[in-house]
């Protein structure tokens, strides 16, 4: 069982919850980047999934805030969005991202993602 924070859209955030607590994972789910950022902080989760035009503090500077926190550094991130992989690698490899799901992505490869993020490994599947 993993603790994870999922920050994004609500709507996203409640299916994303929905097939991870089906896994016996622990999800925290908030809306807005800040919010989000105070949350990972106090849970300390094993992943964090954000959407990448998260309100209030996009996944781009959350991921750099993040990897300036003794606290989070070490946790891995995951982005989601409706940009192609082709236009959405390009942004966020650089950065250090350890992994991408593209929107709408199904059940199997959000727990592909989780799962290659938990182990150490990257997930940035072949763009089409």
């Amino acid at each position: 069982m993993s603790q994870i924070s999922v920050i994004g859209d609500p709507g996203m955030n409640e299916l994303i919850r929905l097939i991870l607590e089906r896994q016996r994972d622990h999800v925290r789910c908030t809306s807005d980047g800040h919010m989000g950022l105070s949350a990972a902080e106090q849970d300390r989760p094993d992943l964090i999934i954000i959407y990448l035009w998260t309100t209030g503090l996009d996944a781009l500077e959350f991921y750099r805030q993040a990897q300036a926190s003794p606290t989070l550094r070490d946790i891995p991130i995951l982005f989601y969005g409706g940009m192609a992989p082709e236009e959405a690698y390009p942004m966020i490899q650089p950065i250090g991202a350890q992994g991408y799901l593209c929107a709408p992505f199904t059940r199997e490869e959000l727990i592909a993602a989780r799962d290659a993020l938990l182990r150490g490994e990257t997930y940035f599947p072949q763009a089409a």
